[in-house]
């Protein structure tokens, strides 16, 4: 229910937002306004990021943690360097990080909840396409900010349930099932790739387009789009593959009332009685 009371609230408020925007453009002056909003969007998120991180302790030496954090980090400058016109689009990155973090607490798989909260960014874009921006000239179907609004559903998924106080009845999917899986998605994702270049061929010359903002970007074609999203869903996969009993074991070594009930009941079995 909360899910769909956030989706409600980017369907309808996201010309209110836009023109709030336009509002501060022209009350302050397009490069202020700019390099402000950065600031005001991305100090919060980085400095959540960044204390989830501090609580996840020895678990970022893990390669299935620190691996997927590396990997976001570097998608999201790719996609700020590439993906984005204007500072405000940041502001795909929390918008679908929150969704995302809403519904694995709702207890979806970290995949399940990733792809619902991506679906729920997707709405939106066709949303505002069909929509808001209909007849517009020089609108199209943005799979950038769908990409970013996948960027942004990762960072909670592999920060929350990599962190196992804050989601601790995350629904894991058996290791064998995970190692298969790799085969069939590869040869779906391959016949949905070959589907959409005959839909929607990339346009490679030029590859960079400038913005009205100054700055030069690359519009993303629907198989380029999955091949983004592809990527990003392996970073949401790989926390979910780390050992079941790592955490047991620590909570179990933190724990001297868990270590002295087992102790009792290793007597109790070995007791001849």
């Amino acid at each position: 229910m909360v899910a769909g009371v956030l989706l409600l609230a980017d369907l309808f408020l996201h010309k209110t937002i836009s023109d709030l925007s336009d509002w501060f453009v022209k009350a302050y002056g397009f490069h202020r306004y700019n390099q402000d909003i950065l600031y005001v969007l991305a100090a919060p998120c980085v400095l959540g990021v960044l204390l989830l991180s501090v609580r996840l302790g020895r678990q970022l030496g893990q390669p299935t943690v620190s691996g997927p954090l590396l990997a976001l980090t570097a998608m999201t400058v790719l996609a700020h360097q590439y993906l984005i016109v204007a500072n405000i689009e940041v502001i795909h990155f929390p918008q679908y990080a929150i969704p995302a973090a809403v519904f694995l607490g709702g207890g979806l798989s970290p995949l399940g909840s990733w792809f619902a909260a991506t679906f729920c960014g997707v709405i939106d874009e066709v949303y505002q396409h069909l929509v808001i921006y209909a007849g517009v000239p020089g609108t199209y179907l943005d799979y950038n900010d769908m990409v970013l609004n996948a960027i942004g559903a990762a960072w909670a998924i592999v920060l929350l349930q990599s962190w196992s106080t804050v989601a601790p009845s995350v629904r894991r999917e058996p290791i064998s099932l995970a190692r298969r899986r790799p085969w069939l998605c590869a040869g779906s994702l391959g016949c949905l790739l070959v589907f959409a270049q005959w839909l929607d061929p990339p346009q490679l010359s030029p590859f960079l387009r400038r913005g009205l903002t100054g700055r030069w970007y690359h519009v993303l074609s629907l198989p380029e789009a999955l091949l983004w999203a592809s990527l990003i869903a392996v970073t949401v996969v790989l926390p979910s593959l780390a050992p079941h009993e790592v955490r047991g074991a620590q909570a179990n070594q933190s724990d001297p009332g868990a270590i002295a009930g087992q102790s009792e009941t290793t007597a109790c079995r070995s007791s001849p009685g």
